[in-house]
Order: structure tokens, then sequence, then C-alpha cells
């Protein structure tokens, strides 16, 4: 059985935009067992929950989760996380002050996907999504964004990459491409137009993808017929 490790956002971006009937679809097409950690949950249910903006979307969410979602719950990982966030929260530096990178949730799912050698890590996120497949990368998009000269703590920056590099990272967008080669948008024509929407509003509500990505998935996607 394939397994899928979600982060908070990634969920969020496929909920918000009604395709989690697309998504469970595509779970039971490619049996695949999807997982959230106990992080992950209370950022989607919990918190919301309490709150009136978003507690509609936490309370049909709940459903979705409790159906199709299995809850990796393992307090001995407690320690683990901790110090994975201290290396990533530690990793560069302006002045003397570090820069916070991550949060709890995003990092206890990324060590759980590793963990249990999880076929893909699903997150939106590009900041933990570039830590894990790019941390350079990262740095030099933050010198760009700040303008101005960013330290790094090589020794965490070893650590990071020998516990992650060559994971397999997917996004909301991927999955629901993913999606639309299978045909499982059962309502709608398959044409350009349609998956220029989908990706759009995907990067529109919260899924780090460019413009030129969308633009070159769709010659892709166009190239194969579909």
């Amino acid at each position: 059985m394939k397994t899928l490790v979600f982060d908070t956002g990634s969920i969020i971006s496929i909920m918000t935009n009604n395709l989690m009937d697309v998504l469970i679809k595509l779970k039971e097409e490619s049996h695949v067992d999807f997982i959230v950690t106990n992080e992950v949950k209370k950022e989607l249910l919990d918190i919301p929950i309490q709150g009136k903006k978003f507690k509609l979307e936490a309370i049909m969410l709940d459903s979705y989760l409790k159906k199709y979602f299995k809850t990796f719950s393992n307090v001995s990982f407690n320690n683990i996380v901790n110090s994975v966030l201290n290396l990533c929260n530690n990793l560069f530096s302006v002045n003397g002050q570090y820069l916070k990178l991550v949060d709890r949730a995003e990092v206890e799912a990324l060590i759980v996907a590793s963990s249990m050698n999880a076929d893909a890590f699903v997150v939106d996120e590009r900041t933990i999504r570039l830590l894990a497949e790019n941390p350079m990368k990262l740095h030099e998009l933050f010198e760009r964004k700040l303008h101005t000269k960013i330290q790094i703590n090589n020794r965490n920056l070893r650590e990071i990459m020998d516990k992650f590099s060559g994971m397999t990272i997917l996004r909301s967008c991927d999955l629901m491409t993913i999606a639309y080669e299978k045909q499982l948008f059962v309502k709608f024509d398959f044409h350009e137009e349609f998956l220029d929407a989908l990706l759009w509003g995907l990067k529109l509500r919260g899924c780090s993808v460019s413009e030129e990505e969308i633009n070159e998935i769709i010659k892709i996607e166009i190239n194969k017929g579909l």
C-alpha cells in the first residue's frame, strides 16, 4: 500500500477549492493511505473549530479526516520533532538573529513522512519544501527577499540534508494534475482553460506554484493530448 503524509496547507488548498471529493477518488483509484499527524489535525480542526471564520470548513473537513485519513500518533516523536525544529529555525541568521523558518506541525509531518518511508510528503508551503529538497535555493530566495547577506549554520545544514535529502515532495497542484490526467473531474470538460483555472485556484489559496510552472504543466498536458 502506498502512503502519502499530508501537511496542513495542502489539505486547506484542496478543501477551499472544493476538491476533497476529487482527492478521495484519487486515493481510491491509486490504493494509497492518507496520513496526517496530531499537530496537523490540530491545525485543521481543533483550532479553527473554536472560532467563527473557519468553523464551517473545519466541521466539513472533519468527516473526510475521520473516514479517509489515518492519524499518526507517537509521543516518542516529540524529542525528534523538537530537535529538527531547532535545526531548521537555527539555520539562517541575519546580524546574529536566527530566522524562524517552520512551525511544529509541518516539521512533525516531514519527520513522519521520512520515518515511514512514505511515497511522498504532500506540502504546499515553499519554505518547508525547499528545506527538504534544496536548502541552498531557499537561502538564495531569502537573500533576494530580504536584500541582505544571510549567514548559514553549516552544521545544521549538513544534518538537515542528511535527514531529508532524496524525499519525494508533492504539492496539491501535483495531486490535482494527476487527478486531471486520470480524468477524475467527471463534471467538467478536459481542456486548457479548465486546467488553468484549477492550478490558479490552488495557487491563489496557498499552493506554492509559480506562473511559469503553471504554464509548463499546461503545456505538458496539452502535448499528452489531455
